[in-house]
């Protein structure tokens, strides 16, 4: 089965509909075949407009003006890749924001907003701005369970890569492991 379906559900490579230039395009990549066949592409008629031999490494042709793609085809390896974030899968900030808020509530995904209300200097509420659900991936809390596990041990457990920056903080934190 195709792994592409969930991260496009919870909100990557597509707008994330925040009203700030810049989101106009979704940005980011979920590499599939048809996305690595395209690139080959690219990579083929830079490498025929600059003479430089197919043979030659990513790394040389990178050097004379092309080199995006090592010329392979998408693989089993690129899906596994993919399934633990990893490989040619681009996000923006904002993308991964909303996706780490999309693990918290249960695979739904909401608008963000700068602004919730606009108040007086006064205090009272002059304008409110509704929450918009954007959408809900097809997924279950026992789905979901493992990576907020995960993500609670990186801050909690004494092994965990966060541990000493989150010891005896005050409110119950999650993080990502690496770095």
């Amino acid at each position: 089965a195709s792994v592409q379906p969930q991260p496009r559900a919870f909100g990557f490579a597509r707008q994330t509909g925040i009203d700030l230039p810049g989101d106009n395009n979704g940005g980011g990549t979920i590499p599939d075949r048809a996305w690595r066949n395209a690139i080959n592409a690219q990579e083929r008629a830079c490498r025929h407009k600059k003479k430089i031999s197919l043979l030659m490494s990513v790394y040389t042709a990178g050097r004379e003006g092309c080199g995006r793609s090592d010329l392979r085809d998408f693989n089993f390896g690129d899906n596994a890749s993919l399934a633990i974030g990893q490989g040619d899968l681009l996000a923006t900030p904002l993308q991964m924001a909303n996706y780490t808020a999309a693990l918290a509530n249960d695979g739904v995904v909401w608008k963000p907003r700068l602004v919730i209300e606009i108040r007086t200097r006064a205090g009272a509420v002059v304008k409110t701005y509704a929450a918009t659900q954007l959408r809900a991936a097809t997924t279950t809390p026992t789905d979901m369970s493992p990576i907020r596990d995960g993500m609670r041990a990186v801050v909690s457990d004494p092994n965990g890569t966060g541990y000493s920056k989150f010891l005896n903080f005050p409110t119950a934190a999650a993080g990502a492991p690496g770095g």
